[in-house]
């Protein structure tokens, strides 16, 4: 059932542990073979199981590395960026700052930000 004659060897010794040290205390109602048939029967179908959650935990792991993103570092790196570029916005000096604005805060055409800046300039 496993295809793998070191794991099956593995699983037989921990039952015979088991057995082993627990032997003062164990009480076999049938024979002594179907006891051994169904404690190896038992112990492959866990490992079988455990097997598929380690698979299914790598598989998972696995999508989550190649298409999965990180949204906490994302957001925490445009955070700083947009920081960053608004310190610099903030020393740029005050025409040039006040045209960056309008064009790229609030989406003015060249056109349109001429006509605002003469609109305020007359008295």
């Amino acid at each position: 059932m496993l295809r793998d004659r070191e794991e099956v060897k593995d699983i037989l010794q921990q039952i015979f542990s088991l057995i082993w040290t627990g032997r003062k205390e164990l009480e076999i109602q049938s024979q002594l073979s179907g006891y051994l048939y169904t404690a190896v029967r038992n112990r492959i179908f866990k490992v079988i199981a455990h097997k598929q959650v380690t698979s299914k935990y790598i598989s998972s792991l696995a999508d989550f590395g190649s298409t999965g993103e990180c949204e906490t570092d994302h957001l925490t790196r445009e955070r700083q960026l947009l920081a960053i570029i608004e310190k610099e916005i903030s020393e740029l000096p005050e025409k040039m700052r006040e045209i960056f604005e309008l064009s790229r805060k609030q989406g003015l055409s060249h056109k349109q930000i001429v006509c605002s800046l003469i609109c305020l300039r007359k008295p």
